[in-house]
């Protein structure tokens, strides 16, 4: 006090000094213009530094004046001032304005600065006092109003909020939203009240929406009062999002669950869904753990056990079940499949003693192996019946669909008959295939060969189904139908093994009549070439040629074109066939396909041509069908000499016949002068025996010429002739000394040919 009033005294002193001094006259005036140099030069030598400009030059203000009037201008704003509005009110330029500002924020922690704006701790005080005067009137406030309402950037008010919570803001802050304790307690109350009052559940969502309640109180609410045992129940889900299950409730629909799952011995889960439960699976297992949850419903362990034992008899009796009909009749096929998936009697292994069919019959494997045993054994017969009504050429063991079977029959130049050419494989045999019609064609050709086999499938499917159904008229057609259907890829197999053995067996049989058909075939055509070459042989009578070729042609070209027609049948006609007449041959022919119907229509009009174009025909006709004829040299010309003669001269030792001897022993002596064969009808047996002539011992030609005479007078003589008896005595003495004589004749050329190696017998062509 003492020193506060010699201050007082002292300013007193100095204010009466000061009027005084104003109240004297003045001696010497400066000008206003003095008065700023002055200064200026004060401040320039730094004996004033304390001294801020105004923006007109004219007037001086000290820093520390300059802080003043910026606070008492932040003042008269009530705390809140905009910084660009003190620009204008001071009159200080604005770069002095931002560094006082700066200068007086980093010292004063009740100032701030927010946006442009000055903010003291007061206006926020007083900010505080005014949301919690609206707190209490609202219950709740959420930061995010406040910050709109009072323009504050939302961090910053949520700071400052948060600072005066419990002082000068009398509530809570919770998830963004300032609460009152009365506003929390009125949750609590109606929550309490509702739950407390449900008896089925109830969603807190919208509950929330219809009180118009905060959902995190709410929830907290529910939990809250659940866990303190006040309400009963329990919450399902999350959050907001949760459901309130009564307790009552949860006992009453866990007690109808329970009595529907004992009594039907099942329990789907969407039934299970309907009662509340999000996971129906999990909570019957949890609730009935001696249960096997399925895919779409929950069976207790007495339904697998049911299956198990039908599964179990029905292997003791050798026979079948329908296991639809052990298990409840709700459950899907998804549902028995994990039964049986779980039966360790169907399991998939050989040595299970039952096997699953059609996803749903459990048969004993004995039963089914007794209707394989059936089944295969009907294929295996009807495969063998297959090779009576064969009817196209083998080109595969497979059979007849295979579509790589060698043409054979047609001309190189039919190539619309490729698709009707028979094939068989075999040296010197094969054929050009059929050509490439591109690729349309191979795939209607592939369409066709899965065409054929679905068919071939189809079919062994209807006949097996039907001798199944005749053998066991008390098993269930569709228990047949599923073993058939188990069996088919089996019963291919066994076809087709089948079908290999009997056309592999088919086409040896075919092979080896081919090959005889062509060994015969060679010998009739080297004995064609032999007898053109006997007859255009020098000095052979040039009228006597026709009637030879002729007779040649139509004695052994007659069996050539039976034995290619024969042939061609072997490939492309109904099983062997035998031709006895040319009628016989022509229906034959027309039955063939037209490529190897014309190239024997062909060789069967050369029947009435001369000897070398015939045989021309017939090498053609060789060409066509892949038979081939063979080279006539010198080794095999002389093996069928030998052969041609030891025929003729057994045909001479068991002939009596004066007539038929006279033509042997001709024949034999042509061979034996001419070293060729021949054969010649009876009207020309004078020629050829003019020309043996000179080539035997003159008394056999004169014995054999006065035969040839008896002979001839024997048989143009009368029937009732008197002397026809005595010419028949006469020339049955002279037969056996004309044998002799013959064979004395030729046993040199026994010697000189008796071991050359004789060619297969051929028909003779003396023979008529």
């Amino acid at each position: 006090d003492v020193i506060l009033g010699a201050s007082m005294e002292e300013l007193e002193r100095l204010r009466q000094q000061f009027s005084a001094l104003q109240a004297q006259d003045t001696m010497h005036r400066l000008s206003e213009r003095n008065c700023i140099e002055i200064v200026n030069k004060m401040v320039a030598s730094k004996l004033l530094d304390h001294l801020v400009f105004t923006q007109t030059g004219r007037e001086y203000v000290t820093k520390a004046r300059l802080e003043q009037e910026i606070l008492d201008e932040i003042e008269r704003a009530r705390g809140r001032l905009r910084v660009n509005y003190l620009f204008s009110t001071l009159n200080i330029d604005e770069g002095t304005i931002q560094a006082k500002l700066k200068e007086m924020l980093s010292v004063n922690k009740a100032l701030h600065m927010i946006h442009d704006e000055l903010i003291t701790r007061d206006y926020l005080d007083r900010m505080a006092e005014e949301i919690n005067q609206a707190l209490q009137e609202a219950g709740s406030l959420s930061l995010t109003s406040l910050a709109d309402r009072f323009d504050l950037p939302p961090d910053f008010a949520k700071s400052e909020i948060k600072k005066r919570l419990g002082k000068s803001i009398r509530g809570n802050l919770e998830a963004e939203i300032i609460f009152t304790q009365a506003f929390v307690d009125r949750h609590a109350y109606v929550i309490r009240g509702l739950l407390s009052a449900a008896t089925r559940p109830v969603s807190l969502q919208q509950t929330i929406e219809a009180f118009d309640l905060q959902e995190n109180l709410a929830v907290n609410a529910a939990t809250q009062l659940i866990q303190e045992g006040i309400v009963m129940g329990t919450l399902q889900g999350r959050t907001e999002k949760a459901t309130f299950i009564p307790t009552i409730f949860n006992l009453s629909r866990q007690k109808s669950l329970e009595s529907f799952y004992v009594q039907n011995n099942y329990i789907s889960y969407q039934t299970v869904e309907k009662f509340g439960y999000s996971s129906p699976a999990a909570w019957m297992s949890t609730n009935f753990p001696e249960g096997k949850a399925l895919a779409t419903c929950y069976v207790p362990d007495l339904v697998a056990n049911q299956l198990a034992d039908a599964v179990t008899e029905a292997i003791a009796e050798d026979t079948w079940v329908d296991l639809t009909t052990v298990v409840p009749p709700q459950l899907t096929a998804a549902d028995l499949a994990t039964l049986i998936q779980a039966c360790p009697l169907l399991a998939h292994s050989s040595e299970s003693r039952a096997m699953l069919l059609d996803d749903r019959y459990a048969v004993s494997r004995a039963f089914v192996g007794r209707c394989f045993e059936i089944l295969e054994k009907n294929v295996k017969e009807r495969a063998e019946a297959s090779k009576l009504t064969q009817n196209t050429p083998l080109g595969t063991p497979q059979g007849p669909s295979s579509s790589s079977s060698k043409g054979k029959g047609a001309s190189e130049d039919q190539d619309d008959d490729a698709g009707a050419k028979g094939g068989r494989k075999g040296k010197g045999r094969g054929g050009p295939s059929a050509p490439d019609k591109g690729k349309g064609a191979r795939k209607a050709g592939e369409s066709e060969n899965s065409g054929a086999r679905s068919s071939v499938k189809e079919d062994h499917a209807r006949h097996g189904m039907a001798l199944l159904v005749k053998m066991f008229p008390e098993v269930e057609r569709a228990v047949l139908a599923a073993i058939v259907a188990h069996a088919r890829g089996r019963m291919k197999e066994v076809h087709e093994a089948a079908l290999k053995t009997v056309f592999v067996q088919a086409n040896s049989d075919r092979k080896k009549q081919h090959v005889a058909f062509q060994t015969q075939l060679s010998n009739m055509y080297f004995n064609l070439v032999m007898f053109k070459k006997a007859i255009e042989a020098p000095g052979f009578p040039a009228a006597e040629r026709p009637i030879l070729e002729k007779h040649i042609v139509k004695l052994i070209g007659n069996n050539i074109v039976s034995l290619l027609t024969e042939d061609q049948a072997l490939d492309h006609v109904q099983g062997p066939v035998s031709i006895n007449s040319p009628a016989e041959r022509e229906a034959i022919i027309h039955r063939l396909p037209p490529g190897p119907a014309r190239q024997l229509e062909a060789v069967s009009a050369g029947l009435s041509l001369a000897l070398g174009p015939f045989i021309e025909l017939v090498e053609a006709a060789s060409a066509a069908f892949q038979m081939r004829l063979g080279k006539l040299d010198a080794r095999t010309e002389r093996s069928i000499l030998q052969s041609h003669g030891e025929e003729l001269r057994g045909q001479l030792r068991d002939e009596d016949r004066p007539a038929n001897v006279l033509q042997l022993c001709i024949l034999l002596m042509y061979m034996h002068v001419h070293h060729a064969v021949m054969n010649v009808p009876a009207r020309s047996l004078v020629s050829l025996l003019n020309r043996i002539k000179g080539g035997i011992p003159d008394e056999d030609f004169a014995l054999l010429k006065e035969f040839h005479g008896l002979v001839v007078q024997y048989l143009s003589a009368k029937p009732d002739a008197p002397d026809k008896a005595s010419m028949h005595d006469r020339l049955a003495g002279m037969v056996p000394r004309l044998k002799d004589r013959v064979a004395a004749l030729l046993e040199g050329d026994e010697g000189s040919t008796g071991s050359e190696s004789l060619p297969p017998s051929s028909p003779s062509p003396s023979s008529s």
